[in-house]
């Protein structure tokens, strides 16, 4: 009697999600580092805040840990590309995006935000930012 190969357990969808992307290779250093430089190409980092994890043979997690709680990311999309995690960190910070002041401290952080965002719109876009902030106080929104 011929032995057959033995039959393949199932797995979890999240754990097989996670074999497959570590089978196409988006857990090695070199995608991860991708990752992280695009995060910073992104949010216009320093060069200075990425060397830790950009440079050497291996990538340390304490340092990309600390990374990813700094500009509040998760871990599993940064090391592994998992897509779900990276929809966590936009729902996240979305919902950062939208909070009320509740204190000084954080209305005085909004409106220095709102100083800095202001200051980097080109010519062409001020009249267009303008027209939106005044459409919000005409809708009773404000």
């Amino acid at each position: 009697m011929k032995r057959g190969s033995k039959p393949k357990p199932e797995l979890s969808p999240e754990f097989a999600a996670c074999h497959r992307l570590s089978n196409d290779g988006a857990g090695d250093n070199a995608t991860t580092r991708r990752r992280t430089a695009l995060v910073a190409a992104e949010r216009n980092l320093n060069p200075s805040e990425t060397e830790a994890v950009m440079k050497g043979r291996r990538i340390s997690l304490f340092l990309l840990g600390r990374f990813a709680e700094k500009h509040h990311l998760h871990l599993d999309w940064l090391i592994s590309g998992d897509l779900k995690a990276l929809r966590e960190t936009v729902q996240t910070r979305t919902d950062a995006l939208l909070q009320l002041a509740t204190t000084i401290e954080m209305q005085n952080a909004q409106w220095q935000e709102y100083v800095r965002l202001y200051g980097r719109l080109g010519n062409a876009s001020v009249p267009v930012a303008l027209a939106y902030l005044r459409n919000l106080t005409k809708g009773g929104t404000l």
